[in-house]
């Protein structure tokens, strides 16, 4: 149902209820369900605040009271400093996840491109092997292998991959 939590982070401000068993709010068809909800676990009085980050609610920070009756304002404002910081450091740890996200999927893309760059060094030092060797004609074959499967795998990557900068990188 319509609960008190989340018309606070509709209308991105604290909604406040003196008492659950006669808020007008509260006794609205789509706020049945929490109504009994809160009867139940004995909450008689709730503070609901957003917390705010930026103009967007991340979430609502609920206090609730067995007593009924008002709400001090010192209270409400309190809640209402503790849920900016809460909202804060729910930003903050947002950022730092997607950091580190971001800084795993570079790890991995450096441990490709040292794999890569093992296997050309590889592939170099077989081709100088063989001329070392003299085997040319086996060293142009290797070279024509490894231009055929450089080119089906540029086209694969082409065909699959559509933003030329990725594409170029993972070739």
């Amino acid at each position: 149902g319509r609960s008190v939590s989340r018309a606070a982070a509709d209308q991105l401000k604290p909604i406040v209820v003196d008492d659950v068993a006669n808020d007008p709010r509260v006794n609205r068809p789509e706020a049945r369900e929490w109504k009994r909800f809160a009867l139940r676990e004995d909450y008689r009085a709730i503070v609901s605040v957003p917390l705010l980050a930026g103009s967007r609610s991340s979430g609502v920070l609920n206090l609730y009271r067995a007593d009924v009756g008002p709400w001090l304002s010192a209270e409400i404002e309190v809640a209402a400093t503790f849920g900016q910081y809460a909202a804060s450091a729910i930003h903050s740890a947002k950022l730092i996840d997607s950091q580190r996200r971001q800084v795993d999927a570079l790890e991995r893309l450096v441990d490709v491109l040292r794999d890569q760059t093992h296997e050309y060094a590889n592939r170099l030092h077989a081709v100088s092997g063989l001329l070392a060797l003299g085997e040319t004609a086996d060293a142009q074959d290797f070279l024509a292998q490894l231009m055929t499967l450089h080119h089906d795998n540029y086209a694969s990557v082409i065909e699959r991959v559509h933003h030329p900068i990725l594409a170029g990188l993972l070739v």
